[in-house]
């Protein structure tokens, strides 16, 4: 676990510098730290995959898919694809370090309870700096400061005070960077509150939570609001679905309260800025929203780019990977991940980094299914609902070209490793003497 506790550390102060004013202008450098790191655990953490994974081995066929794109003449040139395909290996590259760690339950537990202070520490910043303006306001990233002040006013909001800042960003240099901590406060606050693994942990729980509900709702970055309500929903399907109904009605209850006081308090600050984001999610249809702001973009990628580019366009065409090391006349903007995978690799990317997304989903419900431990079974239900939620989010956010892809990669790879432990994976262990599981088929309770 110490590599898991080095990264993670590695990962908050590369975060953390970018708050530093004095440190704005070396941001390539801390942000390529971040993904370096993921990237030298490849070489540093020594040993083979401790439990056979068809998720890595799907994974693996990215990769090869990724390097054939590379040959790919439409790409960016050596150095622009080269950067690309090592970029998409850090993110992807947890899944394949951490595989040679040994990852016990409570080892998973300890990883998400980090996570989960830090960005509760997020979310709690970005509350502050919307209730004292001016205070605890971090330099915002030049990557937006560069653009000019049109872009600054684009990403800020008007308080109920009068007051205008920029979307509060928490402990990021980027403006609604807060919504993201608060995701992870609401989300793996559930699991806190629930698995109670400290003394005050339901308290501190609920307190993080309001705090995150409240910040996601200042973001107003809508794909945010819709990932977490549809985690929420699967969370409380696949709770209900293993028998635990007294959790079910818990999460439920818990989930209403915590929206609804969350909103209050996010209107008395935000006032319209709040209201009238998100009123734009229920103006019309669902299927008409999603047109409107996304939809349009899926459209396109399958019935315009597929057809032209069936094995992709090349490396380095799109995202930082081309503001840095491409042709900015050349650069290709990508508005949700399909589009991405689209130009990486064309169909065979389409159809694999899906699939994968879908295996670790289902090992996530096998886990929460078959495993008695309440801790355990808590846990794999929370990843379960963040593993849908990130597959929804990929059809409006190109979310495996961030960090946010290296820690979905992180925290399923640690609960893989986890289901290997308990034997749940063939050839890893004699699953059906292992006390912790339950016999196949049999529901929880």
């Amino acid at each position: 676990m110490g590599w898991i506790y080095t990264y993670l550390v590695i990962q908050f102060l590369c975060q953390l510098a970018l708050l530093v004013p004095a440190l704005v202008g070396a941001r390539v450098v801390f942000r390529g730290a971040s993904f370096g790191t993921s990237l030298a655990l490849l070489f540093l953490v020594r040993g083979k995959g401790l439990y056979p994974n068809l998720v890595r081995s799907v994974m693996v066929g990215v990769l090869l898919v990724l390097t054939m794109s590379w040959m790919n003449h439409e790409g960016e040139g050596l150095l622009g694809a080269s950067a690309h395909w090592l970029f998409q290996l850090s993110i992807m590259a947890p899944l394949f370090w951490v595989a040679r760690l040994k990852i016990t339950p409570q080892g998973l537990q300890r990883v998400v309870l980090i996570l989960w202070g830090f960005y509760a520490a997020s979310a709690a910043t970005g509350v502050l700096q919307a209730t004292y303006p001016g205070r605890f306001q971090p330099p915002v990233s030049i990557i937006y400061t560069e653009r000019g002040k049109s872009q600054i006013d684009a990403l800020s909001i008007q308080l109920s005070s009068g007051d205008w800042i920029v979307r509060p960003m928490g402990l990021t240099d980027l403006p609604a960077g807060a919504g993201v901590g608060g995701f992870y406060a609401v989300l793996l606050g559930v699991g806190v509150f629930l698995v109670r693994p400290f003394f005050g942990a339901r308290v501190a729980a609920v307190a993080t939570m309001l705090a995150g509900a409240v910040a996601v709702y200042l973001c107003q970055t809508r794909a945010l609001v819709i990932m977490l309500g549809v985690c929420l929903i699967a969370l409380i399907v696949i709770s209900g679905a293993t028998g635990k109904m007294s959790r079910t009605l818990t999460i439920a209850s818990m989930v209403f309260v915590v929206g609804a006081v969350g909103f209050i308090r996010a209107v008395a600050l935000g006032g319209d800025a709040v209201t009238g984001r998100l009123a734009s999610l229920v103006a019309k249809d669902a299927g008409s929203v999603y047109y409107t702001n996304r939809g349009m973009f899926m459209e396109y990628t399958l019935t315009e780019l597929l057809p032209q580019h069936p094995i992709g366009i090349g490396l380095g065409r799109w995202g930082m990977m081309n503001h840095y090391f491409g042709d900015p006349t050349r650069s290709l903007w990508v508005e949700v991940q399909w589009t991405g995978w689209l130009y990486d690799g064309g169909i065979l990317m389409m159809m694999l980094y899906p699939l994968a997304l879908c295996l670790t989903t289902y090992t996530a419900a096998m886990i929460a299914f078959r495993v008695r431990d309440s801790a355990v079974s808590t846990w794999a239900t929370i990843i379960f609902s963040y593993d849908v939620g990130a597959l929804a989010l990929s059809f409006s956010y190109p979310n495996f070209a961030a960090t946010v892809g290296i820690e979905f990669w992180l925290i399923n790879a640690l609960l893989l490793q986890t289901a290997g432990w308990l034997g749940l994976i063939p050839g890893s262990a004699p699953a059906a003497t292992n006390p912790v599981l339950r016999s196949p088929g049999v529901p929880g309770r």
